[in-house]
């Protein structure tokens, strides 16, 4: 049975958990972890303008080759991106991105390539609530196109998405040993939202797919200097943006 979703407003009208409304955003809808760099993405927008900032959901719109985008935070984890893509569904949103930044954990992924997953292992326990473990995270197709005709150097990597990632990292006892597993088994990047980002949004049929900025990578010990972190970022939203507004 196909998991039914319940609309969940405030007396305003906004969403529970994103406390906008179907008028503050566009269908089409560019999402980021952190809300810290939501005012940042916008920037690059033409006149952007601030809809909302509840809980981890800080949202503006604007307009990026003259068409209508929304950039939102959507938090850490795969709990409340699954939030973000639920409501996202009720008030109009088609076509969503993920943009972060991430860890590469096999030797032929350099700091600073992006990479769009296909599918992602669904190591997280947010998408099970949903549908069981047998149902497949795997991108939008029509997506996955559509960015590689806007970026056709654009790599094309698995993801593993996990609640606990600081349990694969070098500072974790057992760290390593978890790492190079999933490194035999073909994960190129590790991640904690787009397993669940894919799930929900397959199942309640949004158009989705995860872009991430490669930042450090745990096998060859490598990682982006902070300063130059920007330069990648804006690559990385461009990419977003006019994969949505192409």
């Amino acid at each position: 049975m196909r998991y039914q979703s319940v609309l969940m407003t405030h007396a305003d009208g906004g969403m529970h958990h994103l406390g906008v409304k179907a008028e503050d955003i566009s269908e089409n809808v560019i999402l980021t972890p952190d809300p810290m760099m939501v005012e940042y993405y916008a920037n690059f927008m033409e006149n952007p303008v601030m809809k909302g900032d509840y809980r981890e959901y800080v949202t503006y719109t604007g307009t990026y080759n003259n068409k209508p985008l929304t950039v939102m935070s959507c938090g850490f984890g795969c709990m409340p991106m699954a939030i973000a893509i639920e409501e996202l569904k009720h008030i109009g949103g088609k076509n969503v991105i993920k943009i972060d930044t991430n860890i590469a954990i096999q030797n032929d992924i350099n700091c600073g390539d992006i990479i769009v997953a296909k599918g992602a292992v669904r190591g997280e326990g947010a998408s099970r609530e949903y549908i069981d473990i047998s149902y497949p995270a795997v991108a939008n197709m029509e997506l996955l196109s559509d960015v590689i005709d806007v970026n056709p150097n654009i790599k094309i990597g698995l993801f593993r998405s996990h609640d606990v990632e600081n349990l694969e990292s070098p500072y974790a006892p057992t760290g390593m040993e978890r790492i190079h597993h999933w490194q035999q088994l073909g994960v190129d990047v590790l991640d904690g939202e787009t397993s669940s980002m894919y799930v929900v949004g397959s199942c309640l049929k949004v158009n989705v797919l995860s872009i991430s900025l490669i930042k450090e990578n745990y096998i060859s010990n490598s990682k982006i200097e902070k300063d130059k972190l920007d330069e990648y970022r804006k690559n990385l939203f461009d990419i977003a943006a006019n994969t949505l507004t192409k």
